[in-house]
């Protein structure tokens, strides 16, 4: 009640009607994407919803249980997919080989996902991410979705280089302007949400936690000098991937080629806005402050299964650089370098097979 402590009684009244307009958000939004046939956007407002929760479960005192759920949605979802996957690969077949052993890893990994929904396994992971400092809810959170990210990105990988006919990448309407603009909203509404837009900060202070902000004077160096890096970067990773790993080069030239010819001018420039904006908005932005640049860097390159174990390694090494970035001037200056490169690598994927990510 008011009056005790009334800074934080109002913190909880923010929270509630913040969380309020997350959940009206959420449905209205979620409704609309399956009303027009973009579904995949659903499952990124979901996971913005859990983190809206979550931080508001950190300001309403007694609902440190609502976010302990939070913790076991993200990871109990986590391993239905990691069984759903396993029966998809045996109702798919293919080399018993390659599909057997994958199955026992996915299996093993849901089992591992639920071992370890005790508080006990949440905070001693949070407390490595954190490098031994003490574990808020918010962080647990963190450290389990990252968990059943890396963890389940191991299966699509292996099976998106042994059996991609599983998934039709191959389609170019799954990058239409519908895919390209809900998956920027996506992005843009889990990087709001991870840092507490209308919860626990206002659009100004939510902004200004992501690290947006106006590019000015000698930051406009860094733009262009970081575009550079990263393409030249990325013409060295193809010569010595062509050189010593022929192969590895010619299937991510493939990719890269398909990438550029399935679309017009105005989608590469709309592609390159959609994964620079919004990649950087949740990786950069909302994920790096609180992980650390490495660990930023390598959901960053378990986001790009659609290349090979050297290119995921190229792309990480581009995460870490875009994030010295970030860290030295702003998420603005990471999103500009980052929608110039992908516009450059596509305009010349044709002719040089660069690595977009």
């Amino acid at each position: 009640l008011p009056g005790a402590d009334d800074a934080a009684w109002k913190a909880a009244e923010r929270a509630r009607r913040g969380l309020t307009a997350w959940l009206v958000l959420t449905l209205a939004l979620g409704l609309g994407s399956v009303a027009f046939g973009q579904p995949e956007l659903g499952g990124t407002l979901a996971l913005g919803l859990v983190f809206a929760v979550s931080q508001a479960a950190g300001a309403i005192p007694g609902w440190g249980f609502v976010s302990r759920a939070m913790e076991w949605v993200v990871q109990g979802a986590g391993a239905f997919l990691m069984v759903y996957f396993a029966v998809l690969l045996h109702t798919a077949g293919g080399a018993a080989g390659f599909v057997r052993p994958l199955q026992v890893y996915l299996l093993a990994g849901a089992l591992l996902l639920v071992a370890t929904l005790h508080p006990r396994a949440g905070d001693a992971l949070a407390r490595r991410i954190a490098r031994g400092g003490a574990p808020s809810y918010l962080l647990v959170l963190t450290a389990r979705t990252m968990l059943v990210t890396l963890m389940l990105c191991v299966p699509v990988w292996l099976v998106f280089q042994r059996l991609p006919e599983l998934f039709d990448l191959r389609d170019t309407s799954l990058l239409g302007t519908g895919e390209l603009v809900t998956g920027l909203a996506g992005y843009g509404l889990l990087a709001l949400a991870g840092v507490g837009w209308l919860v626990r900060r206002d659009t100004r202070e939510a902004l200004q936690r992501l690290g947006v902000a106006p590019v000015r004077g000698g930051q406009w160096g860094w733009v262009a000098l970081g575009a550079v890096g990263l393409f030249a970067l990325a013409n060295g990773g193809d010569w010595l991937e062509s050189r010593y790993f022929p192969e590895l080069y010619e299937a991510d030239r493939r990719f890269d080629q398909w990438l550029a010819g399935s679309m017009s001018g105005p989608g590469i420039v709309l592609l390159s806005l959609s994964a620079g904006v919004g990649e950087e908005l949740t990786i950069r932005g909302a994920l790096q402050p609180r992980v650390g640049i490495p660990l930023a860097a390598l959901l960053f390159a378990a986001m790009h299964v659609q290349y090979s174990w050297l290119g995921m390694a190229f792309i990480f090494v581009f995460g870490v650089l875009l994030g010295w970035i970030r860290s030295r001037t702003s998420t603005s200056v990471s999103v500009l370098v980052h929608v110039l490169y992908d516009l450059a690598a596509l305009l010349a994927a044709g002719a040089q097979g660069s690595n977009t990510v």
